[in-house]
């Protein structure tokens, strides 16, 4: 498995993968959208269920269901789950959106960690990662990705070339 990390670091530090999420995603109001809502203002937890649509900025999620986390009225943390879940976000400077899907997944705001889980899929332009874990660190520009526990499956990855057209996906 090391040998894979130490791979997949040396490949990305080549091609330059970086989706750094807009800036002013953050600044953005949240909309949300579901069949089902339940606010804890106490905890600071919010429930969504039923075709759940998240947006905030440029950051769009679809699942069947989505729990907010909140410190203070600012979104810290969304983990949302579907079949599969969908989560999308455009980087800085970039012409497309990092578009990622999984049965589970979370986004920490405040870290900018992208966590996928069970089928999870992860693109970037052309790059391209598939595996039961993907794990993005936004502000690292680090992507992990690891095969099932119990072993079945690979990971698979396509990191297309950089050239002028692509520079800025």
């Amino acid at each position: 498995m090391k040998l894979i990390n130490a791979f997949l670091l040396f490949l990305l530090s080549l091609f330059g993968l970086s989706a750094w999420a807009l800036s002013s995603d953050k600044n953005q109001p949240i909309q949300i959208e579901a069949d089902q809502v339940k606010i804890d203002d106490r905890t600071g937890l919010s429930t969504y269920q039923g075709n759940v649509r998240l947006n905030q900025g440029s950051m769009l999620v679809h699942a069947e269901k989505v729990i907010v986390h909140s410190e203070n009225r600012k979104l810290t943390k969304v983990i949302a789950d579907g079949n599969p879940a969908r989560f999308s976000q455009r980087p800085d400077g970039a012409l497309k959106d990092v578009e990622a899907t999984a049965q589970h997944v979370e986004y920490e705001t405040i870290g900018g960690v992208l966590t996928l889980k069970e089928k999870a899929k992860f693109q970037q332009g052309s790059n391209f990662f598939q595996g039961n874990l993907i794990v993005y660190e936004t502000h690292l520009d680090v992507v992990r990705a690891s095969k099932s526990p119990q072993g079945k499956g690979r990971v698979q990855v396509v990191i297309e070339p950089q050239t002028l057209e692509n520079a800025k996906q």
